[in-house]
């Protein structure tokens, strides 16, 4: 259970695997968006923690939603970030505030559309 609703998480903030172009590049996270790899791979790893805190607060052990998101995606292969403003202003606030009950619902819709591909990478 734990494990698929990480995987909710990381199809919607990198768009791996949605099947959904209709942002474009950025939603299949090969194109587009602002900053540098590093920018990347740090918004990867603020998402990862962020993430991790929210597990914990649900009753997750230390570091298994960490772990279960980065087997998913290495945040080392992270090229950039969609919207910066975005991802650190409205997405990671929003998912520091999920409900444990969002969490283990569907944690990819209460996120919300500024979540949407904001991690980038490589093809």
């Amino acid at each position: 259970m734990m494990r698929r609703m990480i995987l909710a998480v990381v199809v919607a903030l990198s768009g791996a695997a949605c099947g959904d172009d209709s942002m474009g590049d950025a939603m299949s996270g090969t194109g587009g968006g602002t900053g540098s790899a590093a920018a990347g791979v740090k918004a990867c790893n603020d998402v990862a923690d962020a993430l991790e805190a929210v597990c914990v607060r649900c009753g997750a052990m230390p570091g298994e939603c960490r772990a279960a998101f980065m087997s998913s995606r290495s945040c080392g292969s992270a090229t950039g970030i969609r919207d910066a403003t975005s991802l650190y202003d409205a997405c990671l606030p929003r998912l520091r505030a999920l409900s444990c009950e969002q969490l283990t619902s569907d944690p990819a819709t209460a996120l919300g559309p500024t979540c949407m591909g904001q991690i980038l990478f490589a093809p």
